[in-house]
């Protein structure tokens, strides 16, 4: 789940339940985005490079932690 970012070697202890309710709460959370990139596809082409940017900006965010 770290999107190919470099780690910096930390670690967590969580109890199974709490890593499992994390897990699952990201999973949704990734398919809502998904969901969201494909109703902007429907709007055509516009569409298309509105949801590239989006992930884009996430990517960047992401990489700027």
């Amino acid at each position: 789940m770290t999107s190919g970012l470099e780690q910096k070697g930390a670690l967590y202890k969580l109890p199974e339940s709490l890593a499992f309710e994390y897990g699952r709460l990201c999973y949704n959370q990734a398919i809502k985005d998904m969901m969201m990139l494909y109703k902007m596809a429907d709007f055509g082409q516009v569409g298309l490079e509105l949801a590239d940017r989006v992930q884009g900006l996430h990517i960047y965010q992401k990489g700027k932690k």
